[in-house]
């Protein structure tokens, strides 16, 4: 921490993201910024950042959608960033979309056999996992807001 660093912006740095997260949303910028000679110039903008990330993050928290899917041909499957879909010899065999309010909706496979239970366990625990990440990610955007609010309210 360089001397003149207020240690509430120092502790909102660093708990905020990880860098790589920072990076990915745009934000690194900002962030790298509040080290600089205008440290309320530089907070002002990271705000206004970190509020445009979150609002483009806020299509993807409203619900959580988890596929499940299998091939024949592991080696020849590529994900696509772009479209966020497999590419390849590649089979949905579950998928489950949960709404922010709970709403749930399951697609299983039609024909009987084709949904063995090793697999349903997989992806009922993949439900799961993503459940928690997201829980987790909520209530870390929870406390930096409560970090942030609580900031102005000392000045």
């Amino acid at each position: 921490m360089l001397p003149s660093e207020d240690p509430v912006l120092a502790e909102l740095r660093a708990m905020v993201l990880p860098s790589t997260s920072r990076s990915a949303m745009g934000l690194d910028s900002a962030a790298k910024s509040l080290t600089g000679p205008t440290v309320g110039d530089a907070l002002k903008t990271f705000i206004s950042q970190l509020a445009l990330a979150i609002e483009r993050l806020g299509h993807d928290v409203t619900s959580l959608e988890v596929c499940t899917y299998t091939s024949d041909d592991l080696n020849q499957v590529q994900y696509d960033p772009t479209t966020g879909r497999f590419n390849g010899p590649v089979n949905a065999r579950v998928v489950t979309r949960i709404a922010f309010d709970g709403d749930v909706q399951v697609v299983v496979p039609q024909r009987e056999g084709d949904l063995n239970e090793g697999l349903w366990v997989l992806h009922l625990a993949m439900v799961r996992e993503a459940q928690n990440q997201r829980a987790q990610f909520l209530s870390s955007m929870a406390d930096l807001a409560a970090k942030i609010i609580g900031m102005f309210s000392r000045r």
